[in-house]
């Protein structure tokens, strides 16, 4: 069973139902045992990329905490100067772990090494948006 959708950015594509209950988009006209031969498996993300993830999920949470305490200007202000290095070691980090082969022993180090210094610099961010002591 295929459902056509006819809207927006997804009028040519067709949404095919997978066993899990969730739903993928195929090319119309291809069938979709076709589209995944052509499309290629992917990598596996690592332990030490979650862990990763995670610590800047904590990172963001504190951020918004911050901002929710303080809605002045100033508050916008020094949320944005703490989100932008936050972003950026993230985003780096991220293209990194997606253009290589991170599964070896160096490189899982290396990114729980920038995980661990990434958490204790949240750490730093308090959500009362006061200085911490």
């Amino acid at each position: 069973m295929t459902v056509t959708a006819n809207r927006g950015i997804f009028a040519d594509h067709e949404l095919c139902p997978l066993a899990s209950d969730g739903f993928r988009l195929v090319t119309a006209g291809a069938p979709a045992a076709d589209h995944a031969a052509r499309t290629p498996a992917g990598k596996r993300v690592t332990w030490a990329e979650l862990f990763f993830d995670l610590v800047f999920v904590f990172a963001v949470t504190q951020l918004s905490a911050s901002l929710h305490a303080d809605h002045s200007l100033a508050g916008l202000g020094r949320a944005l100067v703490l989100f932008v290095p936050v972003y950026w070691v993230w985003v780096s980090t991220s293209v990194h772990t997606n253009t290589r082969d991170v599964d070896n022993a160096f490189d899982r180090f290396g990114i729980l090494a920038a995980g661990l210094g990434s958490l204790l610099m949240t750490l730093r961010i308090c959500p009362n948006g006061s200085a911490c002591s």
